[in-house]
């Protein structure tokens, strides 16, 4: 049977990766500040967000069809709307692998076309309600580099549902770097937010080919698929989505609530408050996305690991790992959110204009390990292949973004609306979500939960120190 082979050196490249992945458009901020005016640094966050809301036609396919791989290529030879089948198979089934694969294709080719009509069409008449027309060209560029993204996407759930956590943060790292060159060179070259665009469209093309080129060579995958004959392989593949659309659809939910939650108050302050304000608010929320992110690897590195636990029912096993991820998040989120205060005085030394309230972003830093706290029990859950928390997650965040409009509009907290709204939904979030995963999966109380986590979290540093030593 095929195993998901996690060790020490794809959790070294996913920090690399995650960081890259996560903080580019961190590390160009100096660059990108410098460059541009401060209304135009307003207008790129605006387009990454628009990005990040036009990722809402991925429609919870992505983190689907990588579990879906991963049942599959554990030994498993078919996949379930819901629930999981426990499965002691001796190898990959490589036609129903070959038959997911192609689904797969289908539906980013699908939603990658649909996205780019509407970024288009509609966001073409938000950016030019919010800035002029000088800048519609630079749009067009960065709608063509999402729907290139969006489309080569799929690669990220192949590489992840096997586990090849290095190969594919090795792909991001790559992309990530043509983005980071072509930008300052394009800046350099006066090409203003236009060479920002087209930065992020070499980058998706990169990615395309380095996610392909070691997928392809990963444990001779490649050549496996390319001698495996599969009779009506569009039918098939086509009744593959019809299976993975039951859970795809509540992980759209989950999708959309992620959205809300991190980037629709962006829209909200861009529009009801100004893009002078968008600016200092989204690099504040921004760089605590970006602790969220580094500080959940141990997690995103083993989960594939917890859904291979989950179809095995190794449950010791999954306690003990899962234990650990959470523990591992908090004390990360803790130290990289003190270390992300060193950041403020760089960004105001190079533009002394450019003014982030420390006390906002502090607040910031709370909401959003509240955000990620809960989401790795959510995760947790999805393991099993089911999805109970699809519709409270989004009710919880039409109530967030709802009270957030209200805040702004009747009340005299102006920013501060945007960041107290969403962290009353999240406390909610956090209890309820925890005591399902203790009631239905690993029985396990809260103390017993971080004591297993930080003994485990104690042995692993202490391995590292002695071997350094």
């Amino acid at each position: 049977m095929a195993h998901v082979n996690i060790v020490k050196g794809d959790v070294i490249w996913s920090y690399f990766g995650t960081f890259l992945r996560i903080g580019t458009n961190v590390l160009l901020l100096p660059i990108i500040i410098s460059y541009l005016t401060e209304s135009e640094v307003g207008l790129w966050y605006v387009f990454a967000s628009i990005s990040q809301l036009v990722s809402l036609f991925d429609f919870g396919f992505a983190p689907s069809f990588a579990r879906n791989i991963t049942y599959i290529w554990c030994g498993a030879n078919t996949i379930r709307k819901e629930s999981i089948i426990s499965v002691n198979n001796t190898k990959t089934d490589w036609k129903e692998f070959s038959i997911i694969l192609h689904s797969c294709k289908y539906v980013y080719l699908l939603i990658s076309l649909l996205a780019l009509l509407l970024l288009l069409s509609i966001g073409s008449f938000y950016i030019l309600k919010v800035s002029s027309f000088e800048y519609i060209f630079a749009w067009i560029i960065y709608s063509l580099a999402v729907f290139f993204n969006l489309l080569f996407s799929y690669y990220t759930s192949f590489l992840r549902g096997i586990g090849a956590v290095a190969e594919n943060n090795k792909a991001a790292i790559i992309s990530k770097a043509v983005q980071l060159t072509f930008c300052w060179l394009l800046l350099e070259m006066n090409f203003g937010i236009l060479g920002v665009s087209i930065a992020y469209l070499l980058s998706g093309i990169a990615l395309r080919l380095f996610s392909k080129f070691y997928f392809n060579r990963y444990e001779n995958i490649g050549y496996n698929i390319r001698n495996v004959v599969v009779d009506s392989l569009f039918i098939k593949s086509f009744n593959r989505i019809k299976i993975i659309w039951h859970n795809s659809a509540k992980e759209g939910l989950v999708t959309i609530s992620n959205y809300l939650n991190s980037q629709a108050n962006t829209l909200i302050c861009s529009y009801m408050i100004g893009l002078s304000a968008t600016g200092s608010y989204g690099i504040s929320l921004q760089l605590a996305t970006l602790v969220s992110s580094i500080s959940s690897i141990p997690f995103s590195t083993y989960q594939s690991k917890m859904q291979e636990y989950a179809i095995t029912n190794n449950v010791e096993s999954n306690k003990k790992i899962f234990s650990f991820s959470v523990v591992a998040y908090v004390v990360a989120y803790i130290i990289i959110a003190f270390g992300s205060l060193l950041s403020i005085p760089i960004i105001q030394f190079i533009k002394p204009s450019f003014i982030i309230d420390i006390h906002m972003y502090l607040l910031i830093l709370f909401q959003i390990l509240l955000w990620g706290y809960y989401g790795l029990f959510c995760s947790f859950i999805s393991s099993y292949n089911t999805l109970p928390y699809s519709k409270t997650l989004i009710i919880s965040s039409v109530i967030t973004v709802s009270l957030s409009v209200v805040l702004v509009e009747y009340s005299d907290l102006g920013i501060w609306a945007l960041i107290i709204s969403p962290i009353i939904v999240s406390l909610y979030n956090v209890f309820k979500w925890f005591i399902y995963v203790r009631n239905n999966y690993l029985h396990i109380s809260f103390s017993e939960m971080n004591s297993i986590g930080i003994r485990t979290l104690y042995n692993i540093i202490k391995s590292f120190v002695f071997k350094v030593n």
